[in-house]
């Protein structure tokens, strides 16, 4: 057990102090992995707010909600690592993947290409991604299932 010193309080661990304090735990020591010194861990005050185009907004939950973006906030915080933290390009951030054409016809994506040609989707992504075929190949295996279903 290594004594915490705060403020010439010592204390068994950091979990008592957290616990003392009434801080979650968990918050302090993610905060100490990111480099912040125990007095900042345990006294740093998120910002309250953000401001984007002259708007206030409560939070980035908040800024996604409001602007009625389609992207979960795990999703939105991605693109702002991308975009090393410009709201703006990361409102404007298109993922590079998405549409593309296969056999002459251009669907919105893996999962709508599924959806017309009757494949199971789960089935052909895991073709896709643990036996590394083709998308040419997994669609040709999902025509193959299909056919020996209908006999």
């Amino acid at each position: 057990m290594a004594l915490v010193k705060y403020r010439g309080v010592e204390y068994r661990n950091r979990s008592s102090l957290c616990r003392v304090l009434g801080i979650n735990y968990d918050t302090v020591n993610m905060r100490m992995s990111r480099g912040l010194t125990l007095h900042k861990a345990i006294t740093f005050k998120p910002k309250s707010s953000l401001r984007y185009n002259k708007t206030i907004y409560r939070s980035y939950s908040d800024l996604i909600k409001r602007l009625g973006l389609n992207v979960s906030l795990s999703q939105f915080m991605y693109r702002l690592k991308i975009c090393n933290g410009s709201i703006s390009k990361a409102i404007r951030f298109k993922p590079r993947f998405g549409a593309f054409e296969f056999n002459g016809v251009t669907y919105s994506s893996k999962r709508d290409l599924c959806t017309k040609m009757g494949l199971n989707y789960q089935t052909f992504m895991r073709r896709i991604r643990l036996h590394n075929m083709a998308l040419k190949r997994a669609v040709r295996e999902g025509q193959i299932d299909i056919k020996l279903e209908n006999g």
